[in-house]
């Protein structure tokens, strides 16, 4: 079992995971933590950690959108090919959602580069990963956004998962 699929079985049966210092921290109900249990822990401590900061190899990512599409499947009901889309939506997602864009000055637009502008009519701020806002033009998120998608499909290809050339979303 990787870390990943670890990590996530352990979230759905009640746990939470954290990290506090140097340690990986798991909350958990009553007879969830059992000896076995224990043991892959100890074992793919540092894989967990280093999920769990979002310093993710190949094999996290490809574990990662195999249990998205089984939770599609499974859980959702949806057809296999269906079910694999929504899985490489949310594994793009989640690319994207740790690996921000590198930061640019408050005055630009961080897709065309340009002045933004007065900050509601011309500008807004998009959500680009953990306490990190990209200012953009209303009128180029658009561009903005399929940029960075495509960043993150070739990224995942790079590691050697197959993705289609547009997911969902």
């Amino acid at each position: 079992m990787t870390a990943v699929a670890l990590v996530t079985d352990l979230r759905r049966r009640g746990a939470r995971l954290y990290i506090e210092g140097d340690q990986v921290v798991v909350e958990a109900p009553r007879g969830v933590l059992t000896s076995p249990v224990m043991e892959r822990l100890r074992f793919a401590k540092p894989d967990i950690r280093a999920w769990l900061e979002g310093d993710w190899v190949a094999e996290d990512w490809q574990a990662y959108n195999q249990e998205r599409a089984a939770i599609a499947e499974i859980e959702d009901g949806l057809p296999r090919r269906e079910a694999e889309r929504v899985a490489v939506d949310c594994t793009v997602t989640k690319w994207l959602h740790q690996n921000p864009p590198p930061e640019r000055s408050e005055d630009e637009c961080a897709a065309c580069g340009e002045e933004l502008g007065e900050i509601g009519p011309d500008a807004v701020p998009v959500l680009a990963g953990p306490g990190h806002a990209a200012w953009l033009h209303w009128t180029c998120f658009e561009t903005w956004r399929s940029i960075r998608r495509k960043q993150a499909i070739l990224a995942l290809r790079d590691m050697g998962l197959e993705l289609p050339e547009e997911p969902l979303g």
